[in-house]
């Protein structure tokens, strides 16, 4: 088993990084050491946590990275009850910028400074939630991780999201990195209306699964694909019922504890359980006869 970091980031906000970013972690930790580092200044995922103080005193990170201060990395985690620690984020991510930017190399002191020295012994994985921008932080967890996967829920925010993440952070760090940068996923959540209609959530689904990018095609989950073959048999009214892909709006996901706590037997839970499987294997691993086992599921109309 592979010890590993990944980064959640869309260049675009509200589209899912703290959502998978969390549930990810949970089902890792299962079975696994997992970390979660929270890079975004907004500090979503802490407060959601529950680390709202942490937040808002949040000065350790900074004097970790100031050699004058006695601080070590372990100084800077906490356990969340929910199968994975946190290295929480500050309203001061601004001095922690600073600090890094004064740095030798600053776009990979994180990777130097705690996920080397901790990937080694302490954590499997390590998962970074970052903001919708392109910050020093985003950099920084981009570089340390080198495996990227893009969140994407309905809406015009999606494409534009899911063009500029491809073209600012792929495509220039796959070509910056050594090794590159792996795109291991692109994760549509928040689906919510019926595919055989024309609307936001099957104007995503198709825009990822027909994409003019393979790279793209290929990082669709299996519990969203839908083949060519599967959107001609439900136009063509062939389905008895319509498939579910992609990660439904479902309330136990608002919950501040995981999907692991809230609905372990639920269809969402095998989601991120797939999710948790492409983190663990660096890729996706990819159901050939998928076209053929959906039509099977849904019951072709005789």
């Amino acid at each position: 088993m592979k010890r590993k970091a990944v980064t959640f980031n869309v260049l675009k906000g509200g589209l899912g990084k703290s959502t998978l970013t969390k549930n990810t972690a949970a089902v890792l930790g299962l079975h696994h050491r997992v970390l979660v580092v929270d890079c975004d200044d907004n500090g979503h995922l802490t407060k959601h946590l529950g680390f709202k103080e942490q937040f808002n005193k949040g000065d350790k990170l900074h004097e970790f990275l100031d050699p004058i201060e006695d601080v070590t990395v372990d100084d800077l985690i906490y356990e969340t009850g929910f199968g994975f620690d946190l290295l929480h984020s500050t309203r001061k991510m601004d001095h922690v910028e600073l600090e890094i930017e004064n740095m030798a190399q600053p776009d990979h002191v994180i990777r130097r400074e705690i996920v080397e020295p901790l990937i080694k012994d302490k954590y499997d994985f390590i998962l970074f939630d970052t903001p919708a921008n392109k910050s020093l932080m985003t950099r920084n967890a981009i570089a340390a991780s080198g495996n990227l996967i893009i969140p994407l829920k309905p809406g015009e925010q999606a494409k534009d999201g899911l063009t500029a993440t491809y073209e600012r952070l792929y495509l220039e760090y796959n070509s910056k990195l050594e090794g590159g940068v792996n795109l291991l996923s692109v994760v549509p959540n928040q689906i919510n209306d019926r595919i055989d209609q024309h609307n936001k959530d099957r104007e995503l689904l198709e825009t990822i699964n027909t994409h003019d990018r393979d790279i793209i095609q290929n990082a669709v989950p299996n519990f969203a694909r839908l083949p060519h073959k599967v959107w001609s048999a439900i136009d063509n009214g062939e389905l008895s019922s319509n498939p579910l892909p992609g990660i439904r709006r479902d309330s136990n996901l608002n919950e501040p504890a995981p999907i692991t706590e809230t609905a372990p037997d639920s269809r969402t839970m095998e989601y991120f359980k797939e999710l948790a499987n492409v983190v663990r294997n660096g890729g996706i691993e990819r159901n050939e006869n998928i076209a053929d086992d959906i039509i099977n599921d849904h019951k072709v109309k005789q």
